[in-house]
């Protein structure tokens, strides 16, 4: 009776040892989750910063109303687009999409008489909305 009392107490033992195995193999996942999502997060703040920054004194960018969240575009991405278009200074843009970064965009394009923009869309509704708004 004692050796099948002990042989229970070893199966309850190593079951509870497996469950705790579990999890805390699941809460190092998720804090491995977590800290890639804020490193994510954190380095999109930076890009914040530098890009506002940046084209604070723009001379050719005066509307800065962009909405870079939940988005194609993010701060990261805009930063780059305006570096290109400010130091590159292209004649042609063709930009497959309408949305944020048109705004970015089409200001450019504007300023210089020497620049095309072509924008592709689609979807009609889309082109309506984004077209009441700016």
């Amino acid at each position: 009776m004692i050796a099948q009392h002990n042989s229970e107490m070893g199966d309850l033992k190593s079951q509870v040892m497996q469950e705790l195995n579990n999890n805390f193999n699941y809460i190092e996942k998720y804090l491995t989750n977590l800290n890639h999502s804020e490193t994510i997060i954190n380095n999109e703040l930076k890009y914040a910063f530098i890009f506002n920054d940046t084209i604070k004194n723009s001379s050719w960018l005066d509307k800065t109303d962009f909405s870079l969240v939940n988005s194609a575009a993010n701060y990261s991405f805009m930063y780059s687009l305006y570096r290109i278009l400010n130091e590159a200074r292209p004649k042609n843009i063709l930009e497959l999409g309408l949305g944020q970064t048109t705004k970015l965009t089409s200001q450019y394009a504007n300023h210089f008489d020497d620049v095309k923009l072509t924008v592709f869309e689609t979807d009609e509704d889309w082109i309506k909305v984004f077209s009441e708004k700016t």
